[in-house]
């Protein structure tokens, strides 16, 4: 623990800057989340595009409808499930944290119904303003975020494994559908 009030105010404006980093790398996660469902849909609009398209002209006509059926099926579930747990997977890393039932912070005053006055009592404490207490406060807010961030990065890395089992299922359903019409 630093001694000196210098030390402390040079640490705490180390905090600062990490948890300004942490919300930053948060906020790009999220954009990234963003990018993964639009493919995700798109990729999902465009297979049942394709499979549309090759009906309504008739070019699965002269294949095996037993081949064509099952191959038009499984590949539908490769797409369609990978596609839905990449979602599932965007849902869950949105979801946030859990609150803490007594915990109150002045970086992040949120707190639970029935709880109004035990959190102004938090807020209005004189020495939640001591540098000290902003010190444990921000190391607190450290953990919270570092462990906001492991999941959001987790659950962005299997959303990126769904949508790149998707991505092949869809060139394989595209290459089948030619190989079909040969």
């Amino acid at each position: 623990m630093p001694n000196s009030e210098e030390e402390q105010k040079a640490l705490l404006e180390h905090f600062r800057f990490g948890l300004n980093n942490s919300q930053e790398t948060i906020r790009a996660l999220d954009a990234k989340a963003g990018v993964i469902s639009a493919f995700t849909f798109l990729i999902l609009t465009g297979w049942l595009g394709v499979v549309k398209f090759f009906i309504e002209e008739n070019l699965l006509v002269g294949v095996d409808i037993n081949l064509s059926t099952f191959f038009i099926a499984v590949f539908f579930i490769g797409i369609f499930f990978s596609g839905v747990s990449s979602m599932i997977f965007l849902v869950w890393s949105a979801k946030g944290r859990d609150k803490d039932k007594d915990t109150f912070y002045a970086l992040f005053p949120y707190y639970l119904r029935g709880q109004r006055e035990i959190a102004k009592k938090t807020f209005y404490d004189e020495g939640l303003f001591k540098t000290e207490a902003q010190l444990n406060e921000f190391r607190d807010q450290l953990v919270i975020l570092g462990s906001i961030l492991e999941k959001k990065i987790r659950c962005g890395h299997y959303a990126c494994i769904a949508l790149l089992v998707q991505l092949g299922c869809l060139v394989l359903f595209l290459v089948g559908l030619i190989l079909l019409r040969l």
